[in-house]
């Protein structure tokens, strides 16, 4: 199985290894054997929590699913299940000729938007499943509205703690959406004094309030998510115009967000910046000069280009210029119909959810419009701690989702009003399998094997005899101090989670920097220095009886320079350096 070189990847991948060898504590997702000496390192970052508790079960009574690399298989099953939902969502909107659904599944399943956040892009696949998630939760919301039960409203509640075991910014998507989607039905109900409306509002509304808790009661369970303060308010304000790198400023409320035109923007080569790094392959669109690629991108923009694929754009086109002048359509019964407003409630919430998407300062054509302000900022103004969320472009994809389905629907009414039989007969299935050929020739730069190692990499990184050796060593010792940062090569990180993996104690490092306390990174580094100023016998005056690790040029000029005596063991060839005072 592979696993990307990216040293995120191998994060995600060392933490799983490391937490599924390790026995059932409480909470569920604490991982003991990282993090020293704050033992925060918990499974709900990076890793997915939904698949790593059951199989970390499973690894008690079969030891090799430990090893499980289950992130290829998450993201097979995720387009699978993108393709299952989107058919029967484009059946419940009226679609019912086979080669329309057809068409829309393979525009949906094969978007540019979920490949590019599969394993090709940083491997980090719980956004891969974000999509089938969304889909499955607006499909079941359609089905809770159609007619409210209690049945129904009990599969629309478990949606919210099954997205919060899989990742943060999906449990916040779907939580924001079911909120307006109460918001707008109360106004449907207000408006309308229907029973069908005031219906609607109870059984969504329990459903939604339940799943709350029940999401608390599963994050709660799982353990720590960080011990970050909340940023002032004012942060909010100033802060967002910093080019930093860092928490809630940079780039204008992170460094990925969307622009407001994200969904149109179509894939362009960018000079020297590697295909996995690109919004994808030259596209025909930039081919015929489309003005709207990514080239014109700011800087922090390279997530949330929810490109939507040529195919998708040239159908769209087909269907406003059909519908137009819009201004003829009944837009009040849009909303206040009991039928037709179940749609526009999915497409209103999803573009709210969609401005939230545009951080702190809006992009529109990648020009930054800074004294404008957005739905994002005003939620950041009041509720400080939502600054630490730094990826905002990911909450682009349900309105992209949502717009692949309304083409799809409108096209098919197109197909249905002009076209007889003979034509749906002979003709129709041509012209689909070619317009699913033209989107697979598009994308195919996205189904490259992305570069990879194998798997057990981070446990080979140290063989049977060391692994032997460093568990004796190991023995009645506290933990492993790194000596040198965790996230400088590929290599290294490897190796410290092999430490871990193998040793049976803790490393310290593992998690810090990536959302910790100010405090815990103050911490960490006055370690590192302290240990490369040769300085053993005050970090075990802090800590105790400690190993110490290093790569092999880090380790040496330690060892130059230790002020108490220590035994030197080499591993991995000479790449890693243990430490041991005496």
């Amino acid at each position: 199985m592979p696993i990307t070189t990216d040293i995120d990847s191998i994060a995600f991948w060392g933490k799983y290894l490391v937490y599924a060898q390790e026995p059932f504590t409480w909470p569920l997702g604490t991982i003991h054997n990282l993090s020293f000496p704050f033992q925060d390192a918990n499974i709900a970052s990076g890793s997915i929590p939904l698949l790593a508790v059951p199989l970390k079960l499973l690894a008690r009574i079969y030891s090799p699913v430990g090893q499980f690399y289950y992130f290829v298989a998450a993201e097979i099953v995720s387009i699978a299940l993108v393709g299952l939902v989107s058919n029967a969502l484009l059946k419940r909107f009226g679609v019912t000729s086979f080669w329309t659904r057809f068409l829309g599944v393979s525009l949906i399943s094969l978007s540019p938007l979920i490949l590019y956040r599969s394993s090709n892009y940083y491997g980090v696949t719980f956004t891969v499943l974000n999509f089938p998630l969304y889909l499955l939760t607006a499909y079941v919301y359609i089905r809770l509205l159609e007619r409210p039960d209690h049945k129904r409203a009990f599969l629309y509640l478990l949606m919210f703690p099954i997205s919060a075991l899989v990742d943060s910014y999906l449990w916040f998507g779907i939580v924001f959406m079911g909120l307006m989607g109460l918001v707008l039905t109360y106004f449907q109900w207000r408006s309308t004094k229907m029973l069908w409306a005031r219906s609607r509002l109870r059984m969504s509304g329990l459903s939604f309030v339940s799943g709350l808790v029940i999401s608390w009661l599963v994050l709660t369970s799982l353990g720590n998510h960080g011990t970050l303060e909340p940023p002032s308010r004012r942060q909010a304000l100033t802060g967002r115009f910093t080019t930093d790198w860092g928490y809630g400023g940079g780039f204008g409320g992170g460094f990925h967000v969307a622009d407001a035109l994200a969904p149109f923007i179509s894939s362009t080569a960018r000079g020297t910046v590697p295909v996995w790094k690109q919004a994808g392959l030259g596209s025909y669109l930039e081919n015929i000069s489309y003005p709207l690629t990514t080239a014109i991108v700011a800087d922090g923009q390279y997530e949330g280009f929810a490109y939507i694929g040529s195919v998708t754009l040239t159908l769209l086109a087909i269907v406003l210029i059909k519908f137009f002048p819009w201004k003829k359509l009944k837009w009040r019964s849009l909303f206040y119909h009991q039928n037709t407003s179940i749609p526009a409630i999915l497409i209103l919430s999803s573009f709210s959810l969609f401005t939230i998407s545009w951080g702190y300062i809006i992009h529109f054509l990648g020009i930054r419009f800074n004294w404008l302000p957005t739905p994002a900022l005003l939620l950041a103004f009041l509720w400080p701690k939502f600054m630490y969320a730094r990826s905002l472009g990911r909450l682009a994809a349900p309105f992209t989702l949502a717009l692949l389905l309304i083409t799809i629907v409108l096209f098919d009414r197109i197909l249905k009003q002009h076209f007889n039989r003979r034509f749906k007969t002979l003709f129709l299935p041509l012209l689909i399998t070619g317009l699913v050929l033209i989107h697979i020739l598009e994308i195919r730069g996205y189904l490259d094997t992305s570069q990879a190692t194998a798997s057990v990499d981070i446990v080979n990184s140290l063989s049977d005899d060391e692994s032997t050796k460093l568990k004796k060593i190991a023995a009645g010792k506290r933990a492993i101090i790194l000596a040198e940062p965790l996230r400088t090569t590929p290599q290294w990180t490897k190796i410290a989670y092999a430490l871990a993996y193998h040793a049976g104690i803790p490393i310290s490092g593992a998690t810090v920097g990536l959302g910790d306390s100010p405090e815990h990174n103050a911490i960490y580094q006055r370690d590192i220095k302290d240990l490369q100023a040769g300085k053993i016998s005050l970090v075990q005056e802090r800590y105790g009886s400690i190993l110490v690790a290093a790569s092999g040029i880090i380790g040496q000029s330690i060892l130059a320079v230790s002020d108490t005596p220590i035994d030197v063991l080499y591993f991995s060839n000479d790449q890693l350096v243990i430490l041991v005072p005496r």
